[in-house]
C-alpha cells in the first residue's frame, strides 16, 4: 500500500510540473526578482545537445510543483534555527535583522573601501556643476543622503562584519561637500541615531526606513529649506495618527524566500488632514508595484505663497514623499540619479532636493551630468576649478 502511494505520489507531482511547463520564460518571479529559465531549443549539433541537460533542468526547477512552498519550507528553517540565510545578498544579524550585503551596502556596512581623492573629486565635480547650473537660474539646490540601516542599527550587524575603517563614504562625502563646495547638505543621521531607542526606525525585514524614521528625515530637510522659503511650516507629530500593523513583505526576507513568512509589528503614520493631491497631468504613483516604483509622479496643494520643487529620488523617498507634499505648491518626484535638464526647464523649480540613498555612494557610474551642467564646473568662479590646490593640500580622505 505504500509503495502504491508513493508511484501515485510521484506519478501526481510529475503531472502537476508538467502543466506548469506552459508557464512563459517572460514571467518574473515576484520572490526572486528574475525571469523564470526558458525551455531550452535543440538544435542538431553538439553544442546544442551537450547545453540541453543543463538548460532543462533550469527550465524545470522553475516550474516544478510546489517549488515556491518548498522552498519556502526550507529556507525558513535555515532560518528559524540556525540563523543562516539562503540569499547570499541577505546577512542576518542579532535578534533577527536582517540587512542588505548588495548594491552599495556591503561597502557600507564593513566602512571600506574609502573614497580616493579621484572619487570624491568626481561626486564633487558633478554636484558644485549642478548647484551652479541651478543658481544660474535662481534655484536652489539641496542634497542629503539617507542612511543605510546598517550605519543606525550599528549595533545589531554580527561581530564577523565588524567596521574595518571608522570613517564612511557619507562621513567623507559630507566633509567634503562642506569644506570645497557650496553644495546645501544636510546630515540626517543625528537625529536617527538620537531617535532609535524610543521607537523603531527601520523595519528588521527591509532596507528602508519606515513611516517614522522618514519623518524625521522629512523634519531635518525641511527646516534648512525653511531658512529659504519661510511660508514653509513643517510638520509635527500633532498632525499624524500613528499605528501598529503587521509588516510582512519586508524585501529582505522577500530575497530569502520568507515573504509573508515572518511578519513583524512596526509603526506606520498618516496624515490626520492631508492637503495635497496627485497632479493629473503625471499617472499616479503606484509605488508598492515594482513595474510602477520608478514611474515619475507629482503632487499639488493650491497654495501660491508655497514654493515649487524638483525631487531626484531613488526607493527611500517612497516612505517621506507625502510629509514632502504638504510643503510645495508642486513638487514633481523623478527616480534620476542622472540629471534631467529637460524637466526641471519645464516644472521651473524654486528648488532641487536630490535624495540619495547612502549605499550609492559606492556606485559612481550611476552620476553624470549633461553637458551643459558640465560646463558651468568652468564658468562659475566659485566652482572646484579654483579650489584644486586647496583638495591637493588637504590631507587625504583616503588612501589612493
Amino acid at each position: 500500500m505504500t509503495g502504491v502511494f508513493f508511484v501515485l505520489a510521484i506519478f501526481v507531482f510529475g503531472l502537476l510540473s508538467a502543466s506548469r511547463w506552459m508557464i512563459s520564460s517572460k514571467t518574473i518571479s515576484a520572490d526572486e526578482k528574475r525571469r523564470l529559465a526558458a525551455c531550452p531549443h535543440v538544435s542538431l549539433n553538439l553544442a546544442s545537445l551537450e547545453a540541453f541537460p543543463e538548460g532543462f533542468t533550469a527550465f524545470y526547477n522553475d516550474r516544478f510543483a510546489f517549488r515556491k512552498n518548498l522552498l519556502s519550507a526550507v529556507n525558513l528553517l535555515q532560518y528559524e534555527a540556525f540563523g543562516c540565510s539562503s540569499s547570499a545578498q541577505v546577512l542576518v544579524g542579532r535578534h533577527n535583522w536582517l540587512f542588505f550585503r548588495d548594491g552599495g551596502d556591503e561597502e557600507t556596512l564593513r566602512g571600506v573601501p574609502a573614497f580616493t581623492k579621484e572619487e570624491i573629486f568626481y561626486f564633487l565635480r558633478i554636484f558644485e556643476a549642478r548647484r551652479a547650473w541651478l543658481a544660474a537660474r535662481n534655484i536652489r539646490y539641496l542634497v542629503f543622503f539617507p542612511p543605510s540601516k546598517c550605519s543606525i542599527y550599528r549595533e545589531q550587524v554580527p561581530n564577523g562584519f565588524s567596521k574595518l575603517n571608522e570613517k564612511s563614504r557619507q562621513d567623507e562625502m559630507l566633509a567634503a561637500l562642506r569644506t570645497f563646495s557650496r553644495v546645501e547638505v544636510v546630515d540626517v543621521r543625528p537625529a536617527l541615531l538620537k531617535a532609535k531607542e524610543i521607537a523603531p526606525l527601520y523595519y528588521k525585514t527591509d532596507t528602508h526606513w519606515n513611516r517614522v524614521g522618514s519623518f524625521l528625515g522629512y523634519l531635518e530637510v525641511i527646516k534648512r529649506i525653511r531658512d529659504w522659503f519661510p511660508s514653509v511650516r513643517p510638520l509635527g507629530t500633532q498632525d499624524l495618527k500613528l499605528y501598529t500593523y503587521n509588516f510582512g513583505d519586508g524585501d529582505l526576507a522577500t530575497m530569502m524566500g520568507l515573504r509573508d513568512l515572518i511578519p513583524e509589528i512596526s509603526l506606520a503614520s498618516k496624515l490626520k488632514v492631508p492637503r495635497f493631491h496627485y497632479s493629473n497631468d503625471l499617472p499616479l504613483p503606484t509605488l508598492s508595484d515594482p513595474a510602477h516604483a520608478r514611474d515619475a509622479f507629482a503632487t499639488e496643494i493650491d497654495d501660491p505663497s508655497l514654493p515649487k520643487a524638483v525631487c531626484l529620488r531613488d526607493s527611500f523617498m517612497q516612505m517621506p514623499f507625502m510629509y514632502f507634499g504638504e510643503n510645495f505648491r508642486r513638487i514633481r518626484y523623478q527616480w534620476e540619479f542622472d540629471f534631467p535638464v529637460a524637466i526641471i526647464k519645464k516644472e521651473k523649480p524654486d528648488i532641487v532636493i536630490q535624495e540619495i540613498t547612502e549605499r550609492f555612494l559606492a556606485r559612481r557610474y550611476l552620476f553624470s551630468n549633461p553637458p551643459e551642467v558640465d560646463r558651468m564646473i568652468d564658468s562659475d568662479r566659485y566652482a572646484l576649478r579654483t579650489r584644486n590646490e586647496q583638495i591637493a593640500q588637504t590631507k587625504p580622505l583616503a588612501a589612493d
